[in-house]
């Protein structure tokens, strides 16, 4: 019988596919046979999970590494290939070290959060340009939730959670909470 022999890393389910990044690719796994279908990988480096940093919507998945540059990488999972690096702004000396990726809901947009510029920003993958910082974080920025609401929560290794909401671009802060009550998006 075959069976999947998944490596360490994220992973996610589209159609009847496993989907997988590990250290330095992300890997089809085919749930019927299971097999690799495709490996996907931009360089020799690939990707270096860590963290949620995976996100699926239709046939496109984007990637967060822990890299300096070109850290967030949009991939074609119908195509099989890499179709961008997305942007992600940061002084230099600190580099993009990108720990968590998300789709936003009903745009095509993402965000991601920063091991260590202790942001969160939106980035437009039709534009490939940020249109929205997060910021003003003393630590790292870690988890990320996007409600159907439109509304992100942004957590991370304070004892912090913000939540945020759109007002057309840029976002703002709403509300500040700290402490361990978690938060319920719809209100």
């Amino acid at each position: 019988s075959s069976g999947i022999n998944a490596e360490y890393g994220e992973f996610q389910i589209y159609q009847h596919y496993f989907i997988q990044i590990n250290l330095s690719s992300v890997k089809m796994w085919d749930l019927r046979t299971g097999l690799v279908e495709r490996s996907m990988s931009s360089s020799d480096q690939g990707p270096k999970l860590c963290g949620d940093a995976l996100a699926i919507r239709g046939d496109l998945c984007v990637t967060g590494s822990l890299l300096p540059d070109n850290a967030i990488e949009l991939w074609s999972l119908k195509e099989g290939k890499r179709i961008s690096v997305l942007p992600y702004e940061s002084p230099r000396l600190r580099g993009q070290y990108i720990h968590v990726v998300k789709f936003c809901n009903g745009t095509k947009n993402i965000v991601a959060g920063s091991a260590v510029c202790h942001d969160a920003q939106v980035i437009s993958v039709e534009d490939r340009k940020v249109v929205a910082r997060i910021d003003g974080y003393k630590r790292s920025v870690s988890s990320l939730a996007v409600c159907e609401s439109g509304k992100i929560a942004v957590g991370g290794s304070g004892s912090y959670i913000s939540l945020v909401e759109t007002m057309n671009s840029p976002f703002f802060l709403e509300e500040e909470h700290s402490g361990n009550q978690p938060w319920n998006c719809e209100n």
